[in-house]
């Protein structure tokens, strides 16, 4: 650098002697201190960008400005400001040798500059001429750029905007234009946007379309500029939504939960819905309000409450129902015991001799070849099938087992039924997992689908069953998702597989 500056001190004494510039800071255009500055000046101009490489101030290229405009060359009228460059060593894309010796004009399109301090030289884009300004053959030097300059600088073929079709919050909108070559450019900083139609939305800066509160309905959005010289312009409709987040409610009384959503709008003040509204109770129950999560005590929100932004837009936050036995009532929890994790409370009021729910109308459970054989008091109990009677038969009367505000826990004892196996299904996810069915000899039946058992895992695929833990580890199938199966095992007899799981 230091050869190029001790060069630059004769080109100025040329300069000023041909222009009879007195005063070296004569240039009429403002400097632009980034690359990016520059070049938006660029294109909202409609103009060429022409930068000397390796100087570190625009003082210097004023004085080539006034040199070039001496020469009466209608190319200066294309010579738009110049940028501050530093002594780096590296200067906007091009080493030190590369100009080693001789500094350069640099001919850039505005249009691809793509990164910070980095011009996309390698696109066919980056126009280099040697050559000191003020020597002889400058003015032939930049002609040169010139009619290389026009070869490459195809007009655009069109404008594209860059937005969504519907809209519930702030949007950044962009534009792009496209040329013949195949090239594209971001142009969003150069153009100008606007709403011509509709209300429900508005600019709020550079190409950030914003809905109006309480607002929804469709919106023209305009973008204009010019590149070149030609102008281009486009609009595109946009349906703008009254931006909401979802609440679901979740009755919490059984693992088959109940539950019910509630959408509300952004930014303001509502009402949850209430539990009357829902249309939920559950007897022998006291509501106490809604829990973040399933198993906790902890009340969130109150019945009803008014609420404000409990999510962002677009997202569901879930709310959980906390119970308390009403102190008049006790509870009885009803477990499926089959391996699926089902499970319901009911209340009962104290004192009072009472029908426990059916396993079929109430309940609704039923197991694939099996018969019920009533309810017991511990899953010791409920899965020794040589016990003459249950505790309790289906549909049973109760009559205060426990005291006020206790509860009670009741396992469902079951038995295969005559001319089944059964089939035991396993997760083998180390979870500890399972599901067993009953399966009628002598007739072929499908095997529950993983999707049915209600099974998946984060990160893994389903492939299939083995026969054994150990296949399953290495990976040997017996049988893929929902196969048929006939006799796979003897009558009353349990065959055991495992899920085989693949990394995807």
């Amino acid at each position: 650098m230091k050869t190029l500056k001790m060069g630059l001190s004769a080109l100025l004494v040329t300069v000023a002697a041909l222009t009879g510039a007195t005063e070296l800071n004569s240039d009429p255009q403002p400097a632009y201190y980034s690359p990016e500055e520059a070049r938006l000046a660029a294109l909202r101009e409609g103009k060429m960008l022409y930068v000397m490489l390796g100087f570190d101030s625009c003082y210097y290229l004023s004085q080539l400005r006034a040199y070039v405009t001496s020469l009466g060359n209608s190319f200066t009228d294309d010579f738009v400001y110049c940028y501050v460059s530093t002594d780096t060593g590296v200067t906007y894309g091009l080493d030190d040798e590369t100009y080693s010796g001789s500094p350069y004009w640099g001919v850039f399109d505005p249009r691809v500059y793509k990164v910070e301090n980095r011009w996309a030289e390698d696109n066919g884009r980056l126009i280099l001429v040697g050559g000191w300004a003020g020597e002889s053959g400058t003015d032939w030097y930049l002609d040169l750029a010139r009619s290389k300059w026009a070869s490459l600088s195809a007009a655009p073929t069109s404008l594209v905007i860059n937005a969504p079709t519907a809209i519930n919050q702030e949007t950044a909108v962009t534009a792009t234009l496209s040329f013949a070559d195949g090239t594209m450019t971001d142009v969003t900083k150069a153009v100008e946007f606007s709403v011509t139609s509709g209300d429900a939305a508005s600019f709020s800066g550079d190409g950030r379309l914003t809905p109006v509160r309480g607002a929804a309905g469709e919106v023209t959005i305009r973008v204009q500029g010019e590149f070149w010289g030609m102008p281009y312009d486009d609009t595109m409709t946009v349906s703008v939504e009254i931006p909401s987040y979802t609440v679901r409610f979740h009755k919490n009384d059984g693992s088959d939960d109940v539950t019910a959503e509630q959408g509300i709008e952004s930014y303001v003040e509502a009402r949850l819905d209430s539990l009357a509204k829902l249309g939920w109770a559950k007897r022998g129950f006291e509501f106490l309000g809604w829990g973040k999560y399933p198993n906790l005590t902890t009340v969130w929100l109150q019945n009803g409450a008014e609420v404000t932004d409990l999510a962002e837009i677009g997202e569901t936050v879930d709310l959980y129902g906390i119970w308390a036995v009403a102190s008049d009532s006790y509870a009885i929890e009803f477990i499926r015991n089959d391996g699926a994790g089902t499970w319901r409370w009911v209340g009962f009021k104290h004192g009072v001799k009472t029908r426990m729910p059916s396993l079929a109308n109430g309940l609704k459970w039923a197991r694939r070849g099996y018969e019920f054989k009533g309810w017991e008091l511990t899953t010791a109990d409920a899965n020794d099938n040589t016990r003459a009677a249950p505790w309790k038969g289906d549909w049973a009367y109760v009559a205060s087992p426990v005291a006020k505000g206790g509860k009670l826990i009741a396992y469902a004892r079951w038995a295969l039924k005559p001319g089944y196996y059964q089939i035991r299904f396993n997760r083998n996810d180390g979870g500890g997992k399972w599901r067993t069915l009953g399966f009628e000899r002598g007739k072929g039946t499908k095997l529950s689908t993983i999707g049915a058992l209600g099974w998946e895992r984060d990160g893994y695929e389903f492939v299939g069953w083995a026969s054994s833990k150990a296949n399953a580890d290495a990976g040997k199938l017996w049988k893929p998702d929902g196969a048929w199966v006939t006799n796979a095992a003897a009558e009353g007899k349990t065959l055991s597989i495992y899920a085989i799981w693949r990394k995807e």
